[in-house]
């Protein structure tokens, strides 16, 4: 086995099999909450040619009726059904050690391992950061909006800025969340064929956020050469070499194709089916005007004043809609959990005392989240918190409609049978450590799911 400066091939093996990488798997902890949450619905190997096939019921017989002696028995009514299908994806993530590195880690294998752990832990990160783009976005790979034509040439010293202006209301990502500095990104013209920048760095980020109505766009620098045309609003931003094949996520599942005002945002056709034509392939979406108090004149696209009992109404109105189940599962951000715990206490008259009784000391608690929402019926109904949904956001899920699909297990790439590869190539990285697993996520209906807009987080 070749050896550079005693470090040899087989050490790097038999050092990473002890080494805690064999968490980077999707049913343990990513601490991507999508992944947390569907872990009791994975459906394993069911993909038959790249796809898996779910039959749609299309019709829901009723024959409920009053019956007397000399009355006909009522026919049964006939079901009927639909084909979709859910894509198999694939997502990768490499990580290198150079000559360069392992020649500075003198002192033997305790040195060098600690250089094997670093790279390692990176590749963890930029897993989750890549399933988190995948789990919040609609299977388009677009993170991002731009607003507006760029400044700047691209270079080191001068890169292009790139004003964003999707919203939760635009796209269902908000501006800036899932870029990362030091993220490859490409950028695509508004018709998503024409490819400006390809594998560009985002060397600097601002978030940008709505502040609960005072809309303020975020912006990325990007380090890139620019391919053709000119960058200009409506360009979009995605991971690179991922546009149209990442995972299925929230912002795709949970909607009803027509809200979102970004042409990119609506899936119009979801799971090979047009969703219009279906009701339940459309989730409750419902926006200010739907639920905010009518003294505040609430307008949709900006975050409104609203009632606890505003989650009553959207879980009552799914109970008597066409899906005959309801949430099972809340996600939102810190900022809403917060909120929903405080509109709780006040509308319930709930009064928290803390005591000073030195032998009941309680730790100090910054920040108070609800954790459980006790829906009409009774049901205590568990909330995830997930920061890369945006401030003003309440999804409802109904996890028995919807379905993890991996596909084998996640491992390293092992072409040559090892964890470490010999770089491919004329670059200069010794070895490698590529990353890869198949998976998506599909939904037999999604008429039990909701998603809230334009909550205020500051009530």
């Amino acid at each position: 086995m070749a050896s550079v400066y005693g470090v040899a091939l087989s050490d790097l093996e038999y050092y990473s099999r002890d080494y805690v990488s064999g968490r980077i798997v999707t049913n343990e902890n990513l601490d991507v909450k999508l992944f947390d949450a569907l872990k009791g619905v994975m459906q394993e190997g069911k993909f038959i040619g790249g796809n898996v096939d779910i039959l749609l019921r299309t019709t829901q017989p009723y024959t409920a009726q009053a019956h007397t002696e000399d009355a006909d028995i009522p026919y049964p009514g006939t079901v009927a059904f639909v084909k979709m299908q859910v894509p198999l994806k694939e997502v990768i993530v490499n990580a290198g050690l150079t000559l360069q590195a392992r020649d500075r880690a003198t002192g033997g294998l305790a040195s060098w391992g600690r250089i094997v752990e670093e790279v390692l832990d990176d590749q963890q990160i930029d897993l989750k950061n890549l399933l988190r783009c995948a789990c919040m976005s609609n299977g388009t790979g677009i993170i991002a909006v731009a607003h507006g034509s760029a400044t700047g040439a691209g270079s080191v010293g001068d890169p292009y800025v790139i004003a964003l202006e999707n919203t939760y209301t635009t796209l269902g990502i908000e501006n800036a969340a899932l870029c990362q500095v030091g993220m490859k990104i490409d950028v695509y013209a508004a018709n998503l064929t024409t490819k400006l920048i390809s594998g560009g760095e985002i060397t600097a980020r601002t978030f940008g956020n709505r502040a609960n109505g005072a809309a303020t766009n975020g912006s990325i620098s990007v380090v890139g050469t620019l391919l053709t045309g000119a960058l200009a609003d409506s360009d979009v931003i995605v991971p690179t070499n991922s546009l149209n094949l990442l995972p299925m996520g929230l912002v795709g599942l949970i909607q009803d194709g027509t809200h979102y005002t970004a042409s990119q945002g609506r899936l119009t056709t979801f799971q090979t089916q047009t969703r219009t034509s279906y009701s339940a392939l459309k989730a409750l979406v419902w926006q200010a005007t739907d639920f905010g108090l009518a003294s505040e004149s609430p307008s949709d696209g900006t975050p409104t004043v609203w009632s606890i009992g505003s989650i009553d109404d959207i879980f009552t109105t799914i109970e008597t809609g066409t899906g005959r189940k309801q949430p099972n599962l809340l996600m939102c951000g810190k900022n809403l959990a917060k909120t929903i715990d405080r509109r709780s206490k006040e509308e319930n008259n709930i009064t928290v005392t803390v005591s000073t009784v030195q032998a009941r000391v309680q730790p100090a608690a910054g920040s108070r989240y609800a954790t459980e929402y006790i829906a009409p019926d009774g049901r205590r109904v568990p909330i995830k918190i997930d920061n890369a949904i945006p401030d003003n956001v309440l999804y409802g899920l109904c996890l028995d409609d919807l379905n993890f699909y991996p596909f084998g297990k996640w491992d390293f790439l092992r072409e040559y049978g090892d964890i470490w590869e010999p770089a491919r190539g004329g670059r200069k990285t010794n070895y490698e450590a590529p990353f890869h697993g198949y998976y998506n996520i599909g939904a037999d209906r999604v008429d039990n799911c909701f998603v809230m807009q334009d909550m205020r987080t500051d009530l």
